[in-house]
């Protein structure tokens, strides 16, 4: 079926001829219904009042298979004799309603919050949370920093090299990416660098305790969910065979800087 289909509707009376567009996206009226509106603009028609020894003919001339057309009514327009106009009707879903609020709501920047005493970040965008996720935070020694930050750096599949001058990385070694000893899993994302950002963990035991170093740890699945979300947000999306790729290739690295950085509030 076309996309769009013109019908005419004809009225012979003399040289007078009417004629009615309309396009698919239309409003649900019958063909009675579209009968009975031309037939009233006819009627109220000044040519109509002074022909009233005319005999007047309405000859539809209608395609069976584009009968479904009729269903809805976009519009309606006479040319020369009458004109008719089709509303929004009063239960229509955005009918009475400010939509504006929505489309801010669509447009607004997405920003994460960080809350310690939950052990929680959560997903907001125009004030309204979207998506929380459990977390690992600092220990008491090592705690993790509060503020606002912004997140621009994303590495996916990272190595790791233990910080230098730090008591706990003692006789650590480095681990590459997608060895299974590296205690980066999946993604991190940079907050604060060199030292602290969000990362994948394997300790999931460890979520919603202080537990780490002074990063915010992650279910691996949880922070990739997060880190497409952010890199979407953030002015750089990618396909899902990009990402196909990163998970089933874990000793590939691959570093991705933001447009438009996202920001992280960290709160206690």
């Amino acid at each position: 079926m076309r996309e769009r289909s013109q019908k005419w509707l004809q009225l012979e009376t003399g040289k007078m001829q009417v004629r009615a567009d309309w396009s698919e996206k239309c409003s649900r009226l019958s063909l009675r219904g579209i009968g009975c509106v031309v037939e009233r603009h006819l009627n109220n028609h000044p040519y109509m009042k002074t022909s009233n020894q005319r005999e007047t003919r309405l000859e539809m001339t209608l395609s069976r298979k584009n009968l479904a057309f009729l269903a809805g009514l976009a519009s309606l327009t006479l040319t020369a004799c009458a004109s008719a106009q089709i509303g929004v009707p009063e239960n229509a879903p955005t009918a009475g309603r400010d939509t504006t609020a929505v489309e801010v709501a669509q447009v607004a920047p997405v920003s994460l919050i960080a809350d310690l005493s939950k052990r929680m970040i959560a997903v907001k965008r125009g004030g309204e949370t979207i998506k929380t996720y459990s977390v690992a935070v600092g220990q008491d020694r090592y705690p993790t920093p509060l503020g606002t930050f912004n997140i621009r750096r994303i590495v996916w599949n990272p190595s790791w090299h233990p910080p230098p001058n730090s008591e706990w990385a003692k006789n650590k070694t480095p681990k590459g990416p997608g060895d299974p000893k590296n205690p980066m899993k999946v993604v991190k994302m940079f907050f604060k660098e060199p030292d602290y950002y969000i990362h994948g963990t394997d300790d999931v035991e460890s979520l919603g305790s202080a537990a780490s170093h002074g990063c915010l740890r992650m279910d691996p699945d949880d922070v990739a969910d997060l880190a497409k979300l952010v890199m979407t947000e953030g002015g750089e999306p990618r396909e899902e065979s990009w990402f196909w790729r990163i998970i089933h290739f874990r000793r590939e690295t691959k570093e991705v800087y933001l447009d438009n950085p996202v920001s992280l509030t960290i709160t206690d």
